[in-house]
């Protein structure tokens, strides 16, 4: 009977462990200093007749996938990209370009 038990016991945590070892990774933390984003400056006045190859979109995608909120919305803030036109119009324009699917609202 102590033989079935201990088996049981072992099962069980050996179970246990492999669940827990599944778990995803944690997604990569924000940077603690905002890149300067000056290869996006032109990237708003060309428009969505040219796809940036400058640079901007990796980098941006980088910020998107760290989640790096404040990070963006500073770029969008930013007299770099020349616009006057609204933070949070600017910054969906900018993500639409370098198709990243993610939405950000600027205070």
């Amino acid at each position: 009977m102590g033989s079935k038990s201990i088996v049981s016991v072992t099962f069980l945590l050996s179970l246990n462990l492999f669940l827990f070892s599944m778990t995803p990774p944690s997604p990569p933390s924000p940077p603690r200093e905002c890149p300067e984003l000056g290869l996006c400056a032109d990237v708003l006045r060309l428009g969505e007749s040219v796809r940036p190859e400058n640079g901007c979109c990796p980098l941006l995608g980088d910020l998107v996938q760290a989640n790096a909120t404040v990070c963006i919305c500073d770029i969008a803030n930013t007299q770099l990209l020349g616009m006057k036109m609204g933070t949070n119009l600017k910054l969906e324009l900018l993500l639409n370009l370098c198709e990243q699917n993610q939405t950000f609202i600027c205070n």
